[in-house]
């Protein structure tokens, strides 16, 4: 039987080793990458000689992924084992190679009608933005709100409410580092 995986893993190449068998002549394997309670993303089945096999990283490491592995000895009279289930969750931590935005002083245009809110960012990188106005119009309960991709470290925040400057906006920025693969993401007030 193979060494328990550790519950939670960060979607790499994983080794798998196990006692060999006696009598054993092969080994099957089936593994299984899946969003938990929902679609299959990749089934690995195979069979080896050897007690030992690098599982392959997993097929989406920005995902949260179930990963189910069962191993069967194969004896050479054709009779075969109980299977030996190992589980793991999978996903890959937001690291140094995709960090969430870091918010800067926004700035407040003349007239307080607009906020410009900033944050960190290199050329070229992608953002996804949300924000909710923190006032609300008394009469019609209406509140600005919206959402956004862009290139660039900032956003300008305007109403045509003027409640919506007595409270700060709410803004949600989470960098987009590839297709695939996007940060954690940040929030912060903008006053």
């Amino acid at each position: 039987m193979p060494a328990p995986l550790p519950t939670h893993g960060e979607g790499g190449s994983t080794e798998l080793r196990w006692q060999p068998v006696s009598g054993a002549s092969a080994y099957l394997l089936w593994a299984q990458w899946r969003v938990p309670e929902a679609e299959v993303l990749k089934t690995l089945e195979l069979s080896t000689e050897q007690p030992q096999f690098a599982l392959p990283a997993s097929p989406a490491p920005e995902r949260l992924l179930k990963l189910q592995v069962e191993l069967i000895s194969l004896c050479a009279d054709g009779t075969r084992s109980r299977p030996a289930l190992l589980r793991q969750f999978q996903q890959a931590l937001a690291g140094s190679d995709c960090p969430p935005p870091q918010p800067l002083p926004s700035v407040r245009e003349p007239g307080g009608k607009a906020v410009l809110a900033r944050w960190q960012a290199q050329a070229h990188e992608r953002f996804e933005l949300r924000w909710e106005a923190g006032g609300r119009d008394a009469g019609a309960g209406a509140m600005d709100s919206g959402d956004a991709t862009v290139s660039e470290g900032q956003w300008r925040l305007s109403s045509a409410h003027s409640e919506a400057f007595e409270q700060p906006w709410l803004m949600r920025v989470q960098r987009l580092c590839s297709k695939r693969q996007r940060s954690a993401p940040s929030y912060w007030l903008v006053p």
